[in-house]
């Protein structure tokens, strides 16, 4: 496969509300290929040779080889996608925060306690 084409699910929102676009796709892309983001996953878009983005929802990735498995940029856990308005001035210095991403809700555990079994 040479090339790979996704239609965003609506509804998918960032964690400061904003919804996920095929720009932040491609801003990914642009970001983690800069040397200067100090991305440490640039490896997974080593073989991508454009991303198209026709429409909001829609991302067109081509490949300068065939993939058999074209998913792990921008899907893996190693390379998720990162939020054009948060990254795009984050060069340098800028780049060492901590990054929005598209997750469920979740609130913090103040502690947690486990009792032993007796009987192991």
């Amino acid at each position: 496969m040479k090339s790979i084409t996704w239609t965003l699910s609506e509804g998918i929102t960032w964690s400061d509300g904003t919804p996920l676009t095929s720009a932040d796709v491609s801003f990914t892309y642009d970001y983690c290929t800069h040397p200067d983001t100090g991305c440490t996953q640039s490896n997974y878009y080593n073989d991508i040779e454009s991303i198209e983005t026709p429409d909001d929802r829609t991302v067109k990735i081509n490949f300068t080889v065939p993939k058999p498995f074209p998913y792990a940029p921008f899907v893996s856990q190693q390379s998720p996608v990162i939020q054009k308005a948060q990254f795009e001035n984050c060069i340098g210095a800028k780049a060492q925060v901590v990054r929005i991403r598209t997750s469920i809700q979740s609130e913090p555990v103040d502690s947690r306690s486990r009792t032993s079994n007796p009987t192991m």
